[in-house]
């Protein structure tokens, strides 16, 4: 995949350069050697594609196609004979889709950390344009980072990959943030629910080798994630703060479901009550009326509170069907893994 990443570097540079620079123009040299061999190693191993294969424009490199089968539709890829080399190139955008989401979320990070140290420790006119001069790059990792992302989806979603796949979904510039993590927590921070790829744990259904394979470690970090120790610390902090809110939330539905069957028992009681009095008003009917109209609006009450408990449940369970639950169980795994093989590590850093 190496003539891909020099294609879009080298469209980087154009697009950020006023004139053609040596850089540029070096970055053209390597891009089209590396194509040439591309081209003879694709010659080669499928024929079928020499009728697709031009010669190699020496001034614009880069606008040249790698003809990999994302490049074809199914009945293309079917006729070249390419379902094979289709099916090996799913299995490393899979890969890369999920490499590219890790950088976009370390980039995400860092530029939070950044801008919450401009805020508290940058005074001044120039060292403030300094500052935003830098957050300034760092926003534009984050985007750079998101086009890596974006253009291994559309490669899985031409090899097959379905639009609404909950584990890989289409990544858009305004959900590139999160609550920062490198600060206290702060009011309506656990009203606030991150974007999707924060989320986005292993894929499913893998054997146990990929298992071992994705969870791959070095053994000096003495941690169940593949981020360095600072990196890793990070994420820490970001997983406790997260079940942290997720307990709160479940026990303040646990309160609220609470609160409405009591509620509901009270009013319940409260029409026994008025209609026992109304029972023993008969001799009294101005009494006895009005124990009987008490005793329906306490009727009232309690069906209105059963009725908003059932909106209220129906809504929740919607909510709940609309949550990716393979990519929750992967993530759980992934979290579970990190538990058991670092928690001494956990227990010292906290």
């Amino acid at each position: 995949m190496v003539p891909a990443v020099y294609r879009h570097r080298i469209r980087k540079l154009v697009s950020t350069a006023k004139v053609v620079s040596d850089t540029v123009l070096a970055a053209r040299v390597k891009l089209r050697r590396d194509l040439t061999s591309w081209r003879s190693c694709q010659f080669e191993r499928f024929p079928t594609l020499q009728h697709l294969i031009s010669s190699i424009d020496p001034l614009k490199p880069e606008a040249e196609g790698l003809l990999l089968p994302s490049s074809f539709n199914e009945e293309t890829r079917v006729r070249l004979g390419l379902q094979k080399l289709a099916t090996i190139e799913y299995t490393l955008r899979e890969g890369q889709a999920h490499d590219a989401l890790e950088g976009v979320r370390l980039s995400i990070k860092t530029f939070n950390f950044n801008l919450a140290f401009k805020v508290n420790f940058v005074h001044g006119q120039g060292p403030n344009t300094r500052a935003q001069a830098f957050l300034g790059t760092l926003a534009a990792d984050k985007v750079s980072a998101a086009d890596k992302y974006r253009r291994a989806w559309s490669a899985l979603v031409a090899l097959g990959l379905p639009e609404t796949d909950r584990t890989l979904q289409p990544l858009h510039d305004t959900e590139l943030w999160s609550k920062n993590t490198s600060g206290p927590s702060k009011m309506g921070d656990s009203k606030k629910e991150d974007p999707w790829f924060w989320t986005a744990g292993r894929p499913s259904g893998l054997s146990t080798k990929e298992e071992a394979d994705w969870s791959v470690e070095s053994e000096s970090l003495g941690c169940g994630c593949r981020l360095k120790p600072d990196q890793c610390a990070v994420d820490r902090v970001k997983w406790f703060r997260d079940r942290a809110a997720r307990d709160r939330s479940r026990e303040e539905k646990e309160v609220l479901e609470e609160e409405f069957r009591r509620t509901q028992v009270s009013f319940n009681n409260m029409t026994a009550v008025w209609t026992e009095l109304a029972s023993c008003s008969q001799r009294a009917p101005g009494s006895a009326a009005y124990a009987y109209k008490q005793a329906a609006m306490y009727r009232g009450l309690a069906r209105g509170c059963e009725e908003w408990h059932e909106k209220a449940l129906k809504k929740a369970a919607e909510k709940t069907a609309s949550v990716d639950t393979e990519a929750l169980d992967g993530m759980t795994a992934q979290i579970s893994e990190l538990m058991l093989n670092s928690e001494s590590g956990i227990v010292a850093d906290y």
